[in-house]
């Protein structure tokens, strides 16, 4: 969920670190992981599939690592973001529930 103007300028220091360590961590929001799950959920019969998914792709990230520097990096990057979302969806198995609910 992408947030407006008036949104962001109510944002203590702390809310803005949190948003910059979810960025970071996952390469997007918590909010807009929420709302990507919630699209794969449509199309996935379980949270177990969609993981098993996002391994397979950190498995596709890996294999496509180039030689160069820039590539490693953000290759090594993507997996990790990825594997970060995948864990998030391990470690919030009640929110996981609810989502595969509705969306079915």
């Amino acid at each position: 969920m992408a947030m407006n103007a008036n949104v962001m300028s109510n944002l203590t220091v702390e809310d803005e670190d949190c948003l910059k360590w979810q960025r970071e961590c996952y390469g997007c929001t918590q909010d807009q992981l929420i709302a990507n799950i919630k699209t794969h959920a449509r199309f996935t019969s379980s949270p177990e599939m969609l993981v098993g998914s996002m391994l397979s792709d950190v498995q596709e990230i890996l294999a496509r690592i180039g030689d160069d520097a820039e590539s490693r990096e953000r290759h090594k990057e993507m997996a990790r973001q990825t594997l970060n979302r995948a864990k998030f969806i391990v470690f919030n198995p009640e929110t996981m529930r609810t989502i595969f609910k509705t969306s079915q």
